[in-house]
């Protein structure tokens, strides 16, 4: 299994959000790594939204 890596940090999960949905359209598998108590605590975020995807795909998702 490739190792999974943040491509990108966003200051708000919605625009996080949003780009994990496109890289979903274009077949890649990402996920999103916050510490925000499971969405409760958004103000707790304070390091950002982390969008993370494995490696293989990586050139691919930097591009998009």
């Amino acid at each position: 299994m490739s190792e999974i890596v943040c491509i990108k940090i966003f200051i708000d999960k919605l625009k996080a959000e949003i780009c994990k949905d496109y890289l979903s359209k274009e077949g890649i598998v990402s996920y999103l790594n916050s510490d925000d108590c499971g969405g409760l605590e958004p103000q707790m975020a304070i390091h950002g939204v982390k969008l993370m995807v494995s490696q293989s795909p990586l050139p691919k998702g930097r591009g998009l």
